[in-house]
């Protein structure tokens, strides 16, 4: 069979066709890649050997071999019979035929058309599916100013907050009964704000679901109800809070030291801000950050800040603190309106340096702790009780300080104040801390008893010893009267220096008698320390789980001179220092207190308005009476 291979080209400058015949000789043809087929089709897509070209009963018949495939009319086929018309496609070859010439008996015309678009691959990976890495960058840029930038801004400077001033005194104003408003709306100006009755209290804005992106952290417990008010604390937006926006709330906070005397100390950058020592945005219950570290910046050389300061070093508790120093009475005066006027001094508890008060009180600690028990006085001279430290020593209601000794409530049911003269039945009590009455009482009893008679007491006049009810003469009352004034000195003086008042407290008989010819007598009040400490301040509550002498050596006292203040050894034993473990808190506001009263308020101007407004209900009734 002689087969006529017609190779068309197309020229790519013009519709032209080139035509290029090859006379192949055989009974079948093979057709495929190698470069030793009948008919070579390279291309990557065609196999080695793909298909054979045979004649049929028809005309050529085009058979796949080895499972390769023919495209027809974009089916796939394993064989196609040729003819005119008819064009099967290999890889990027197309194969037709037509009308062979003399010297052939078949004709095909194999053509290499337009290789077809390669198919699409589908994503394997998300990151497939997603923009590109440039694209994807620019809109999570823009989303990001956007959402967290643009729309948070905008509605904190499109947002009107109301004034912080409203606020506050809307709040520590009282609220009025319903039935007492009047008809007409009423107005209160206060601090150049106007709260008009009727309308609800002003109020911090809400945040936006975008606001709480720019917290850089939980609020406080006590600023919690600022959360949602950034301006409250940040008065413009990107700046660190300023002292005065904290002044604004805080106007009554007092200062740490003198300003006047340490002007050099107030310019130190470690207290320029409020913001140095309260750490917001933290959480917690409250801003203040307690680290000691805060504290001995300053005062681990305080003289470098405070050059005339009288307060020692510190740098840690268990390391580097000054032994403890209470304020004690050291002595007694008085005053021209006859006041006692104590003399107060700190003194060490160094043991070196042996301390005693002058506290006014005859009061041995060791009799009251008698483990056998005590007698009591008076009317309870029969009864014996065990005394603890309780007994005379309670808490106030917070636990932190033990509150006042008051003699009727804590001495008076074993010291009765009473006296039994002539060893009769009836019991005579005196008042506390009045000598003046507890005198005329005395008198009053001996001037009674002259003027009733039956007086048994040896050396008595006859006029006092007459039988009860009978008359008594003129030179017999003045005779009694002398003699009662006799005895109540006598009784006095007993009273006052040897029992009931000389008991506990120090008396002193005048020099000069007064205009009726009696001694008068002066008995010093018992000037009781309230707080040791008072640069400090100390909770008994947490302690409540100690024995009170393991710090106060109370058993061994004989005198009420004693001081009976542990040092500063015995609270090492449990608090050892910050940085120790198994330790009390041994921090430095443990114990102290940044803010001191006695310094006055940070901002007078600001503790002005502070009390201006403690005083708005009171203002409001004057606004209300004079419409």
């Amino acid at each position: 069979m002689r087969l006529a291979l017609v190779t068309l080209k197309r020229r790519p400058d013009s519709d032209d066709v080139s035509r290029r015949e090859t006379l192949l000789n055989g009974e079948e043809f093979r057709v495929g890649r190698g470069s030793d087929m009948d008919v070579n089709l390279p291309d990557v897509d065609v196999a080695y050997h793909h298909a054979t070209l045979r004649a049929g009963p028809d005309g050529l018949i085009l058979e796949g071999v080895g499972g390769s495939l023919l495209e027809v009319d974009r089916k796939k086929v394993e064989s196609v019979a040729l003819r005119p018309g008819v064009t099967c496609r290999i890889g990027a070859f197309e194969i037709g035929c037509e009308d062979a010439s003399d010297h052939a008996d078949h004709a095909i015309t194999l053509q290499k058309g337009e290789a077809p678009p390669p198919a699409r691959r589908s994503p394997q990976r998300i990151v497939e599916t997603l923009p590109s890495r440039r694209r994807l960058s620019w809109i999570l840029a823009v989303a990001v100013l956007l959402l967290f930038v643009a729309w948070p801004l905008s509605t904190i400077l499109l947002r009107d907050a109301p004034d912080p001033n409203a606020i506050i005194v809307n709040a520590m104003t009282p609220p009025e009964p319903a039935s007492a408003r009047p008809g007409a709306a009423q107005t209160l100006v206060a601090l150049g704000t106007s709260l008009v009755e009727g309308t609800p209290p002003p109020a911090a804005p809400k945040f936006t679901p975008m606001e709480t992106s720019w917290l850089s952290g939980p609020m406080s417990n006590v600023h919690a109800g600022l959360a949602e008010d950034c301006g409250a604390c940040h008065q413009r937006p990107f700046e660190m809070t300023t002292n005065t926006a904290c002044l604004a709330c805080h106007a009554e906070t007092a200062d740490h030291f003198d300003v006047a005397q340490h002007a050099a100390a107030a310019g130190d950058p470690r207290l320029a801000r409020c913001a140095a020592c309260h750490k917001e945005h933290v959480g917690g219950e409250s801003p203040i950050e307690e680290a000691s570290a805060v504290c001995t910046d300053c005062h681990a050389d305080l003289k470098s800040v405070a050059s005339t300061t009288t307060l020692l070093d510190v740098s840690d508790f268990a390391l580097e603190h000054p032994q403890f120093r209470p304020t004690l009475v050291t002595g007694v005066a008085t005053n021209e309106a006859g006041a006692l006027v104590p003399t107060v001094e700190r003194s060490s508890l160094d043991p070196k340096y042996p301390l005693t008060e002058e506290s006014g009180l005859k009061f041995p600690h060791d009799v009251h702790l008698n483990k056998e028990g005590v007698r009591g006085l008076g009317r309870a001279s029969d009864r014996t009780w065990d005394l603890n430290c309780q007994s005379c020593h309670q808490p106030q209601a917070d636990g932190a300080l033990m509150r006042p000794i008051q003699m009727e409530r804590d001495c008076g049911y074993c010291h009765e104040l009473v006296f039994q003269p002539e060893n009769i039945e009836t019991l005579r009590e005196l008042p506390h801390a009045r000598p003046t009455e507890v005198q005329e009482i005395v008198h009053d009893y001996y001037y009674a008893r002259v003027l009733e008679g039956g007086v048994t007491v040896p050396g008595a006049p006859e006029a006092a010893r007459r039988r009860p009810g009978t008359p008594l003469g003129v030179a017999g009352r003045a005779e009694g009267l002398d003699w009662a004034d006799a005895q109540a000195e006598l009784e006095l003086k007993r009273i006052m220096e040897v029992s009931l008042c000389g008991d506990c407290h120090v008396a002193e008989a005048s020099a000069e008698p007064d205009a009726r010819g009696r001694t008068t007598w002066k008995v010093q009040g018992a000037l009781l320390q309230r707080k040791w400490m008072p640069k400090s301040f100390f909770n008994h509550k947490p302690h409540f789980a100690m024995d009170c002498v393991s710090c106060h050596e109370a058993t061994t006292s004989k005198a009420a001179t004693d001081v009976l203040m542990p040092p500063i050894e015995d609270c090492r034993g449990c608090h050892k220092g910050e940085n120790a473990g198994a330790s009390a808190s041994s921090e430095c506001l443990a114990c102290h207190e940044f803010h001191i009263e006695d310094y006055g308020p940070m901002s007078p101007p600001h503790g002005a308005a502070m009390v201006e407004r403690r005083n708005i209900a009171e203002r409001t009734e004057v606004v209300r009476a004079t419409e």
